[in-house]
């Protein structure tokens, strides 16, 4: 009787390991397989004409792997790491069996190698600046630059990213590593093997040739390989975007007597950037739409003299005598300036011309001043934003950034809402299936990648279903066992129940290509990382009689995954902002959002922006000077330590403050507020829910008519827009009424009304008290140089009325000459009694010496402040 000796057939991933015993389905015959060992040889190749001799216990190499096969039967196929490029790989080997009065049986071992089809994209998530380029190593800096850019107290020469989730196909955990140098072009880059990266500007970029193309994006590339857990492969680039640094050309303002001379330099406003600046051109007129080619060191005439500017910024402007007739002269000249590589930006030299007979009020220029006033562009800080917001898209509100910015000239700031595209998904989220049936039958299908999008959810329940239907073939036959591989997040569970009575077929599992484990039916599984997880499905002889029990098996696999112990996918994400001024200065800084699950945040121990989305939240910023804000909820905000800024919604909130001085906002309010700081107790705002106020030293107000109080402290009460009354209260407050027709009174103490730049209105000041209170008009006007013969042509005084009805009228130009654009009433305050002048007609004070006696009486007793500092 002859040996029997059948085909096998399995299949594996590219990369991984099967084993099993080639003898399980052999027949030995009458005789039996020959005893101590029937395998006598194994080669590689399909060929079986002849017996097989030799090879055991040795490497046998394939196409795509090696196979190790003993006298015993047992064997082991090893595939090869990216071996594979298409489906339908095979290798086969020969193997022979004797049987124990030596006769031999030939036939085959088929391994069907799967490609894992790694693959990665480039990654293009990181921008640097080249303005933000200094000589200093610091912060995150892998290196120091070489050149210093128009705003090297930023950090964003160095910007972090990472690759995960540009590489799908992978088999358990990818490490990644960088394939050549990680000294590039312009830079330095750290790769770590979690697909971690940081980069580092070091030198300036250069287009070639030198173009005016704006910030223009360059970037330069690096090659990187990410390695999974089976050894399978892949390389793609790291490609960091670099946004060129410009120039910045802000406008300069100068003002001369007629007749008189004023110089200066024109880039002492205007920012170098890392490529150098220099003038290349200079013209007469306003219009900044095309750049100024030429004119440099010559005279170009204006209407009232000339200006002279060479290529270094110096500038010298010659008013011509006798050419002014009245207030509002002014000659305006263009100006371009270039960097190095052929950027350009344009703006205005304008000088206000003076007519002789009001410069001074001597009436002579001796003595005649000249104030050159050049806009500084805002200090704009980098933000850290906390939220419990999952979105794939962050939207936040300018106002929020612009917190802690600054502008030098004291210019209202504007920033639009910053959008930062996250990436975040919340758990479970990528179940998205529709349909919980998944057929896996045909005789030739033995294996299937089970995408998470194919499992449909139940959010109420926390879970994803999907029911596998397959096909088995007869056992000990081809076709006898499924392979089913899935994914699973951390903390997730995976629970596998199949339809079949016990004994009917077995299961196993592995973990990232790792060794099998029994799984019993109905076991649950628990994911302790992001991994791969293959189920091994094998029919089995049930034990019925004859060979009944070794037919095929049709199944029903129902896989259940729950996700309640899972976690939101949300890494830091990483923006930017812009902030302006109204004068065409503007700054840019960085925003990164990291996000908080739960209704409670929790801030650092530096400054952050705290932002509570939909329902009822707590907010502890903890140290720092924070802000903090959040949806229509009833929300409780503590400000921690530190100078906080807390946002009054439209829900009943609680703002504490906590230590430090710190400030309730209604700038979010739907209508006009009524607030008073004296209140410790539930205050029905109107405009903004009913909110408890505890430890807030300073109120803003909404843009509509507030009613805002404050306590027996020093308090800044700002009352935002509209028509607003503001009480100061006990101590010396600051009051700024803002746009709109306001009522300031700042009650006992000491107490400071302030008017910033661009406010405009008719204000009523109630309890003014000269020598004690004070007008502070520091950031409203523009130009003056604080003597009283400069003031003179901004502030215009009116006594009107008596006993109760009398009043002080103030009217003042922002700017030297211009017609009024506020006027401040100080009610029963006899401004010309109080400094020894007689007014004239209708109440008027003359200007000239009377007008000059007011306001020096004002600057001596500390009553007015016109300086910024």
């Amino acid at each position: 009787d002859q040996p029997i000796a059948h085909a096998d057939e399995t299949s594996v991933a590219e990369g991984g390991t099967v084993s099993g015993n080639v003898l399980w389905n052999d027949l030995g015959g009458a005789d039996g397989l020959a005893a101590g060992g029937a395998v006598v040889g194994v080669r590689a190749g399909s060929d079986t004409s002849t017996s097989a001799v030799g090879g055991l216990n040795t490497q046998i190499n394939g196409t795509y792997g090696y196979l190790t096969l003993d006298a015993n039967g047992n064997a082991v196929y090893h595939s090869n790491p990216n071996a594979v490029s298409d489906p339908g790989a095979t290798d086969v080997f020969t193997y022979t069996v004797r049987d124990a009065d030596g006769d031999q049986s030939t036939t085959t071992i088929t391994i069907d190698v799967i490609n894992s089809c790694i693959s990665a994209v480039s990654d293009s998530d990181v921008t640097v600046y080249e303005k933000a380029l200094d000589l200093n190593k610091d912060g995150q800096d892998l290196a120091p630059g070489t050149v210093t850019g128009s705003q090297p107290e930023h950090t964003l020469e160095t910007a972090s990213g990472t690759l995960v989730g540009s590489v799908s196909g992978a088999v358990g955990a990818i490490t990644y590593t960088l394939v050549g140098s990680a000294t590039g072009t312009y830079g330095q880059i750290l790769l770590n093997p979690d697909g971690s990266y940081t980069y580092t500007l070091t030198s300036a970029p250069s287009t070639t040739p030198h173009a005016n193309d704006g910030a223009n994006t360059l970037s330069e590339s690096f090659t990187y390989q990410a390695t999974d857990a089976l050894g399978h492969s892949t390389t793609s680039t790291i490609v960091v975007k670099i946004v060129d640094d410009l120039p910045t050309a802000n406008p300069d303002a100068a003002s001369v007597a007629e007749g008189g001379t004023v110089s200066g330099n024109v880039l002492a406003n205007d920012f170098n950037d890392a490529d150098g600046i220099g003038v290349v051109g200079v013209r007469a007129g306003s219009d900044t739409s095309t750049s100024a080619i030429g004119g440099l060191n010559s005279q170009i005439n204006g209407t009232y003299g000339y200006l002279t500017l060479d290529a270094a910024g110096n500038a010298v402007y010659h008013s011509n005598p006798n050419a002014v007739n009245g207030p509002g002269a002014t000659d305006v000249f263009t100006y371009t300036l270039s960097d190095g590589d052929g950027d350009e930006r344009t703006t205005t030299i304008t000088i206000d011309v003076n007519n002789s007979c009001i410069s001074d009020n001597s009436g002579d220029q001796a003595s005649s001043v000249s104030t050159v006033i050049a806009n500084a562009p805002p200090v704009v800080v980098d933000d850290h934003i906390i939220t419990n917001v999952l979105s794939g898209n962050i939207v936040v509100p300018g106002e929020l950034l612009l917190a802690n910015d600054t502008d030098p000239n004291g210019d209202p700031l504007t920033a639009s809402p910053t959008t930062v595209s996250t990436g975040w998904i919340a758990k479970g989220a990528d179940f998205t299936g529709t349909n919980q049936n998944f057929s896996f039958t045909g005789g030739n299908v033995q294996a299937v990648t089970l995408a998470r999008s194919a499992f449909v959810a139940n959010t109420a329940a926390m879970t994803a279903v999907l029911v596998v239907s397959g096909a088995l073939g007869a056992v000990n036959n081809p076709h006898d066992e499924d392979r089913i591989t899935v994914d699973l997040k951390q903390g997730e569970t995976l629970n596998l129940d199949h339809n079949l009575a016990a004994g009917h077929v077995a299961m196993e599992y592995s973990i990232n290509g790792g060794a099998w484990i029994a799984l019993a039916d109905g076991q649950t599984l628990t994911a302790t990382s992001d991994s791969t997880y293959q189920i091994h499905i094998t029919n089995i002889d049930n034990g019925g009689p004859g060979n009944s029990g070794k037919g095929a098996e049709n199944y029903q696999l129902t896989m259940t995954v729950n996700y309640a112990g899972a976690h939101d996918i949300a890494p830091d994400a990483h923006g930017t902002y812009a902030a302006n001024d109204s004068h065409g200065g503007s700054d840019n800084a960085a925003v990164t959002i990291t996000y908080q699950d739960g209704h409670t945040l929790t801030g650092t121990a530096g400054d952050d922006v705290l932002v509570a989305g939909a329902g009822n939240n707590v907010i502890n910023a903890g140290d720092g000077n924070d802000v903090l804000t959040a949806d229509s909820g009833n929300n409780e905000m503590h400000g921690g330590a530190g100078n906080d800024l807390l946002y009054s919604g439209a829900g009943n909130d609680l703002l504490d403050g906590g230590t430090g001085v710190d400030t309730a906002s209604y700038a979010h309010a739907t209508a006009g507020v009524t607030v008073d700081l004296n209140l410790l107790t539930p205050q029905n705002t109107v405009g903004a829910g009913t909110d408890t106020l505890t430890a807030i030293e300073n109120l803003t107000g909404s843009n509509f008519n507030d009613s805002l109080t404050g306590d027996n402290h020093s308090n800044i009460i700002n009352g935002g827009l509209g028509n607003d009354m503001l009480n100061g209260g006990g101590g010396d407050d600051f009051l700024i009424g803002g746009l709109g027709n306001n009522t300031l009174t700042g009650g006992s103490g000491a107490d400071t009304f302030q008017w910033l730049k661009g406010n405009s209105g008719h204000d009523v000041v109630t309890d003014f008290t000269p020598g004690i209170d004070k007008l502070d008009l520091s950031q409203l006007l523009q130009g003056e140089n604080s003597t009283a013969a400069s003031l003179d042509d901004y502030l215009h005084f009116k006594i009107t009325g008596s006993g109760d009805s009398l009043v002080t009228s103030i009217d003042v130009s922002a700017m030297a000459g211009a017609a009024p654009n506020q006027t401040i009433d100080l009610a029963g305050v006899n401004l010309a009694s109080h400094y020894g002048v007689t007014p004239g007609a209708g109440g008027v004070i003359a200007g000239g010496h009377d007008t000059a006696t007011i306001i020096n009486g004002m600057l001596n007793d500390h009553s007015l402040k016109v300086d910024t500092v």
